[in-house]
């Protein structure tokens, strides 16, 4: 378990160091099973609407988002770039949690958000 743990501080340092396109998420609306997570770019503007099942993690919708946008890590000089995503509350998505995307945006167990 420790070495785990080791492993996910490495990536997470690493990450940090690597270049960020910084984009704001927020659940826009919800379901009984799904979550419509609004993405805005820093000047307000909707880059895209993804839906994702409520028990979905921040790797799933980080992956969802990539795809959405047409996002590519790598570039052509051979460099990577990192997405961060940041919350309605200002802090930034740690992409490694486990924590259900319904936890992460505090949804209500009743549709209707």
């Amino acid at each position: 378990m420790a070495m785990l743990d080791l492993m996910a501080d490495i990536r997470r340092a690493g990450a940090r160091r690597k270049p960020g396109k910084v984009l704001s998420v927020r659940c826009d609306s919800s379901t009984e099973s799904e979550l419509e997570i609004e993405v805005e770019n820093l000047a307000g503007e909707t880059l895209a609407t993804v839906t994702t099942a409520r028990h979905d993690t921040a790797k799933t919708l980080t992956q969802a988002i990539e795809k959405a946008i047409g996002f590519q890590a790598l570039r052509s000089d051979g460099s990577e770039v990192n997405l961060k995503l940041t919350l309605p509350d200002g802090s930034v998505l740690d992409l490694e949690t486990e924590i259900s995307l319904e936890e992460i945006f505090d949804v209500a167990a009743t549709p209707g958000q």
